[in-house]
């Protein structure tokens, strides 16, 4: 987009589409506080966005998955986690655990409890 928005600096709906994608690449505390225990992957997936695929991680011993979310550069996210086995008529999973915290940035002390 940058690049775009470089050849046709005037071109709004580049502007915007960049202005979203850079508000989207890092998860705020607010968006991932929309997320829920119980809720559906598909509302997940609509409230904080498709995973990257390199961000999904299955921990078979466990029956667990687990959808990571950068929170900003220096390689802290938040993960949701679901239980492995499908629920309901969809066959989706269900969120059993969401941790802002999970993954906490190197020389980050914890937050106070």
């Amino acid at each position: 987009l940058e690049s775009a928005l470089v050849l046709d600096p005037k071109n709004q709906a580049l502007a915007e589409s960049l202005v979203e994608a850079r508000t989207r690449r890092y998860l705020s505390a607010e968006r991932f506080a929309l997320v829920k225990e119980g809720m559906k992957a598909s509302e997940v997936e609509k409230a904080l966005g498709v995973p990257n695929p390199h961000d999904v991680r299955e921990f078979a011993n466990q029956g667990v998955i687990a959808w990571f979310y950068p929170k900003d550069a220096s390689g802290a996210a938040a993960a949701v986690w679901f239980e492995k086995k499908s629920e309901g008529e969809t066959g989706e999973m269900k969120v059993y655990r969401v941790d802002f915290e999970a993954i906490r940035s190197e020389g980050s002390t914890p937050p106070p409890r």
